[in-house]
């Protein structure tokens, strides 16, 4: 059985035609795409974790060893030795664009006649909603839910809603429900007494600041993005150049030299305990709402 940066074969006459790489290039065996933008983030020891924030998001947790729940996703990971938790969230980048199709299609079509990226149009004034969106809160169960609650017929709930509340406060609970969703699943990791050492965001997500820094808030942990952002190609770079024991990248360990944060986002302590008010309310709708879910789809 081979590892992922083991070479597997060379590039032959027909693939060096197809691809323009050189005859005899040397081919590693490789891993998924969110394999590879753990490894770019430097997910190769334990307490090493990535979040991705692509059209879902998808977390891996490097562990010592591996760890029995099941509301979280284990395994052996692609680095030799070291074990995962992995979690995810059905709906993030995907409900993003669902609000900008179908809440804020003004915003789309400003930007469609030249105008702003129909995302910074809708981050507008959302700095000034208070943490907790004036007490809405959303459930992301729009597509399913994946971990922890595992359930394809999990749906979608805005809870509080009021006369005062407008489609920006609709939209700043969207991205707090996404946060509201990570720091559950690392409650349920640090159950296990894991560590979580360091935290990289990566993917689409990540271009938002206001986001990430909610996410920081909302976690109570640093949140870091990477220097080099590219992800799962970068990853597969760096485990290409350890395949080969190209000098300075001989293993696993040595890829983090080249893995360097570029811009971190410290939690505001006040931010944090506030919003721990609306965790546990989050937390509570879906058990308190499933069976009501469940006979939608009846």
């Amino acid at each position: 059985m081979k590892e992922a940066n083991d070479i597997a074969g060379y590039v032959t006459e027909t693939a060096s035609k197809e691809t323009g790489l050189a005859v005899g290039t040397p081919v590693i065996v490789g891993t998924d795409d969110s394999g590879a933008e753990a490894i770019s983030t430097g997910v190769v020891a334990p307490g090493k974790m990535m979040i991705q924030f692509g059209s879902s998001i998808y977390m891996i947790l490097g562990t010592k060893e591996l760890v029995d729940d099941e509301r979280l996703w284990r395994e052996e990971f692609i680095v030799p030795g070291l074990c995962d938790i992995s979690a995810g969230t059905n709906a993030a980048g995907s409900l993003t664009k669902w609000y900008r199709n179908t809440i804020f299609p003004d915003a789309l079509e400003l930007e469609q006649n030249g105008g702003p990226d129909a995302y910074i149009t809708m981050m507008q004034d959302l700095d000034k909603i208070p943490v907790g969106s004036d007490g809405l809160i959303t459930l992301p169960y729009f597509a399913g839910e994946r971990t922890p609650i595992n359930d394809p017929l999990a749906r979608g709930i805005l809870f509080g809603l009021t006369l005062a509340h407008t489609r920006q406060h609709m939209y700043r609970s969207a991205l707090e429900s996404v946060a509201y969703s990570v720091n559950q699943q690392l409650k349920i990791m640090l159950e296990h007494d894991v560590p979580i050492d360091q935290i990289f965001a990566v993917g689409g997500g990540v271009k938002n600041d206001l986001w990430m820094q909610i996410v920081a808030d909302v976690t109570g942990k640093e949140i870091s993005t990477p220097a080099i952002t590219v992800g799962a190609s970068f990853g597969d770079a760096l485990m290409a150049a350890s395949g080969i024991k190209y000098s300075g990248f001989e293993s696993f360990n040595k890829l983090t030299d080249f893995i360097k944060p570029g811009k971190t986002y410290h939690p505001n302590k006040e931010n944090h305990e506030a919003y721990k008010k609306y965790q546990n309310i989050y937390d509570s709708l879906y058990p308190a709402t499933v069976n009501l879910m469940h006979c939608l789809s009846d």
